[in-house]
């Protein structure tokens, strides 16, 4: 069951061709305790950081 694999710590795998630092904000994502994840508004300007940075 989903609920208990996340519970237990499970975390999907980083997909094929995904690069590191986006799998990073991935996983920052899907902290247990949603006081240690970032806010939309973080994760924006990260994504926004990493794609100027590869155009």
């Amino acid at each position: 069951n989903v609920v208990t694999h996340v519970s237990e710590g499970y975390r999907m795998e980083s997909p094929d061709g995904c690069p590191q630092e986006i799998y990073d904000i991935m996983t920052e994502t899907w902290n247990i305790n949603a006081g240690q994840r970032p806010s939309f508004t973080e994760t924006a300007v990260k994504l926004s950081a990493i794609r100027a940075n590869t155009s």
